[in-house]
């Protein structure tokens, strides 16, 4: 069975996500979340922080609650120098989120 901490890509996720946020000039905070999420999985939590901080106050600006109350949760992860890594979005099963 293929375990997820095998196919991650923290470097490169940073460069796609930093891609997207310079397209939509950094305007989309689905975007910085993404990258948020990218900055803390290869420990630069900091850096994580500020940006999700950034994707928070853009979601609350444009009235996107969901996104909004699903950067706070992220944002808890990041205070715990934790990445976020959220398996809702793929197959796989509990057992296997944590490398």
């Amino acid at each position: 069975m293929l375990k997820l901490a095998s196919v991650r890509n923290g470097a490169q996720a940073i460069e796609l996500a930093e891609q997207d946020d310079q397209l939509s000039s950094g305007s989309n905070p689905a975007i910085l979340a993404t990258l948020a999420a990218a900055y803390a999985e290869v420990g630069r939590f900091p850096d994580a922080m500020t940006t999700a901080q950034k994707a928070l106050e853009l979601a609350t600006t444009q009235n996107n609650t969901a996104v909004a109350d699903a950067l706070r949760a992220q944002i808890g992860f990041y205070e715990a120098d934790t990445p976020f890594r959220d398996i809702s979005l793929t197959n796989a099963l509990p057992s296997e989120s944590q490398p």
